[in-house]
């Protein structure tokens, strides 16, 4: 049980860290001379955020990894979005955020899928290192 403890303390830590992020001013973050980077930065972060989430279910084999994988970070994301509209005034909603996120997510629900027998083992391999 402390080894999926261990994920689940990962999880959490991944979504405090995205919801301060996305939650404060990013007035004073610099940033390269990149016309569409913070797309990119949504796009790898859920998709990131997705294989957190399959691992951690698939610790509990649970038969619909792949679609938690898929519809946690999905609402999540929507959720964000909605807090950005309603309890910043640094932020703004941006249906363009919400689709960066669901490319990632899509990204990575099919590299999963694709490759889940591996991902498995490999998650299986580390359980038993700790």
């Amino acid at each position: 049980m402390f080894k999926k403890n261990i994920l689940i303390l990962i999880g959490l830590v991944y979504v405090s860290i995205i919801t301060f992020g996305s939650l404060t001013s990013s007035d004073n973050i610099s940033m390269l001379d990149f016309k569409h980077l913070d797309k990119v930065i949504h796009l790898i972060t859920y998709a990131i955020l997705c294989l957190i989430i399959f691992l951690i279910f698939e610790t509990f084999k649970t038969k619909a990894s792949i679609w938690f994988a898929f519809l946690f970070p999905t609402a999540y994301g929507i959720f964000i979005e909605i807090l950005q509209l309603m309890i910043t005034t640094s932020r703004e909603f941006s249906l363009l955020d919400i689709l960066s996120n669901t490319v990632g997510i899509l990204i990575m629900t099919a590299l999963i899928s694709l490759k889940k027998q591996f991902i498995v083992k490999k998650l299986e391999a580390y359980m038993l290192f700790l």
